[in-house]
């Protein structure tokens, strides 16, 4: 994970989740997990590396509206 640019969108069990701000890596029982915390809602959720589809790097967070 690059420290520099901690924003993050992952792709992650059929779901996206966007302005996502890493926090911290685990290494348990042989497994990695990857802690993110939501810019604007708060919410901290944790994935294990190996299960996310997808995780692009993003400049910064941003409030997005339905269309």
């Amino acid at each position: 994970m690059d420290q520099k640019n901690n924003w993050y969108a992952i792709d992650y069990q059929e779901k996206t989740f966007t302005n996502m701000e890493f926090l911290r890596e685990d290494e348990i029982c042989d497994r990695s997990y990857w802690t993110f915390k939501d810019a604007f809602t708060q919410e901290i959720i944790t994935v294990e590396a190996e299960e996310v589809k997808e995780l692009r790097k993003i400049e910064s967070p941003t409030l997005q509206y339905p269309a």
